[in-house]
């Protein structure tokens, strides 16, 4: 999963539209479907996200969905979206002073508990622990 929050850092999320983007030689190109899942994620992760909702987007069955995510990016759309959670999380930690139970609700995780034992699973701390750093 850290692996995950390390390529996720790299990527940038900014597109200037949601079906094509401007290549380093300022032309553009069609998105892939897993750019495309990956930005809709950036605009939703934060809202309770189900596959069926990515599919909707894209107007594609959601084992469809799933299957070209995988087969694009060698991980899975859980683990993207845990991924982008915990990086907006960590960020929340570092630059306020919410409380843990909000920042897991901000960054879609509303049952503080989970949010925890995830976090810790993710990132090999708790919350506050990574917060103290």
């Amino acid at each position: 999963m850290m692996l995950v929050l390390q390529i996720m850092h790299g990527i940038s999320f900014v597109k200037e539209h949601i079906f094509r983007t401007e290549t380093a030689d300022g032309r553009t190109r069609p998105l892939n479907y897993a750019e495309t899942m990956m930005q809709w994620i950036e605009e939703h992760y934060s809202e309770d996200i189900q596959l069926e909702d990515i599919a909707n987007a894209l107007h594609l069955s959601k084992f469809y969905v799933s299957r070209l995510f995988q087969d694009e990016t060698g991980g899975t759309i859980k683990q993207y979206l845990t991924a982008r959670r915990i990086k907006q999380a960590c960020r929340l930690l570092q630059t306020t002073a919410l409380p843990v139970e909000q920042i897991g609700a901000e960054v879609g995780i509303p049952n503080a508990s989970y949010f925890i034992r995830l976090f810790k699973r993710v990132v090999g701390t708790t919350p506050l622990k990574y917060r103290r750093k």
